[in-house]
């Protein structure tokens, strides 16, 4: 599919971001089932454009097809509270990790390594700064990042995010590691796309939250046999029209 006009791509998102969770959806509640089909759209997208056989470098990701995941909410500032998004904000940064640390393990093989790194923290003089910071989560994304099979989780969101990265292990694609791996890192960064939607409070916010389900589910009624992507690009337009009217 083409770009969805005001939506932006992961890397836009991600980089040197930091988001702050509602206390009202603190805890990740993600399952396996959410984590497959995460995984099963991506590698069905991608596959659309990545002939296994017949590439030459990465750059030729440039022209492949974007993939849309939706809207994340959040209100404006630094860090940004996230009020609607979360969810999959924190399956991504858990699939990135596991990416970064697929990656480590083929170097040395001759296949090109990907920066992402600031998409999933940043480095102040060595102390890592989350893009999802949450006090309860930041044990348990560092034994993630650092292979630490012995970290014990002593929250509920911490042992769901183990439970996933696990997950993750046990599903992702072999058709997608080796020599396809830079190519699906460099997807994901510049063609999965989020529209994200800033507002000046939480009320505003939680008012956006509404109209977006209601949204969706109009077009969802009335729009029954139009493929995935026109919807998409339908209730992204409606949602837009409507904030600037808040």
């Amino acid at each position: 599919m083409n770009k969805i006009d005001k939506t932006e791509t992961l890397t836009k998102i991600l980089s040197h971001r930091r988001f702050t969770v509602d206390v009202f959806q603190r805890e990740y509640r993600w399952g396996r089932k959410q984590i497959e089909q995460m995984l099963s759209d991506f590698q069905e997208t991608f596959e659309e454009y990545y002939d296994p056989d017949k590439h030459d470098t990465p750059a030729e990701v440039m022209n492949y097809g974007f993939y849309y995941m939706g809207c994340i909410i959040c209100t404006g500032g630094t860090p940004n509270k996230i009020i609607d998004g979360q969810q999959r904000l924190t399956s991504l940064t858990l699939l990135l990790i596991y990416l970064n640390n697929l990656q480590k393990e083929q170097a040395g093989m001759g296949y090109h390594t990907v920066q992402f790194e600031d998409m999933i923290y940043d480095d102040h003089f060595g102390t890592k700064s989350f893009n999802i910071d949450v006090d309860e989560r930041l044990h348990c994304l560092q034994s993630l990042i650092d292979n630490n099979t012995s970290f014990v989780a002593d929250n509920e969101s911490a042992q769901n995010m183990l439970d996933r990265y696990k997950d993750i292990q046990d599903l992702f694609p072999d058709e997608l590691k080796g020599e396809a791996l830079p190519y699906f890192i460099y997807w994901i960064k510049e063609k999965v796309l989020l529209l994200e939607i800033d507002t000046p409070s939480e009320d505003e916010a939680h008012t956006i939250f509404l109209t977006m389900i209601l949204t969706f589910r109009l077009w969802s009624t009335l729009n029954r046999r139009k493929s995935a992507s026109s919807m998409a690009t339908n209730c992204v337009i409606t949602i837009i029209g409507s904030t600037r009217r808040l």
